[in-house]
């Protein structure tokens, strides 16, 4: 499988989620997956993916990421901050989805 998105730049507390694992929890094995469920779905649905696909889910200063992929749908949910389309007057509102192209460098800012 060839990679879609290239991390230039992490952010800060930024992370890989899905909607968890449950049936283990007698075990003592959390539920755990993305904090904001409902987001993730969101975010999901926006681009077209079966609504537990994996998603980066941020925290305070979003990352960097370069399209390596032929082209990407990306959204950004959960936030009032827009994702900024590098080199570009282009921006993604929060609640929309986009199709980037292969090469394209995106990055969400600081949010609440």
């Amino acid at each position: 499988m060839k990679p879609a998105l290239t991390v230039v730049s992490g952010g800060l507390n930024t992370t890989i989620q899905d909607l968890g694992r449950t049936g283990n929890q007698k075990l003592g094995i959390a539920v755990a997956g993305a904090l904001d469920w409902i987001s993730l779905r969101l975010a999901n649905a926006l681009v077209g993916n079966p609504q537990g696909m994996e998603a980066f889910e941020l925290s305070y200063l979003g990352p960097t990421l370069e399209v390596a992929a032929d082209a990407v749908r990306i959204a950004l949910v959960g936030t009032r901050a827009d994702v900024e389309i590098v080199g570009s007057d282009r921006r993604v509102k929060a609640g929309e989805s986009a199709r980037l192209e292969r090469g394209t460098r995106f990055r969400v800012g600081g949010f609440s």
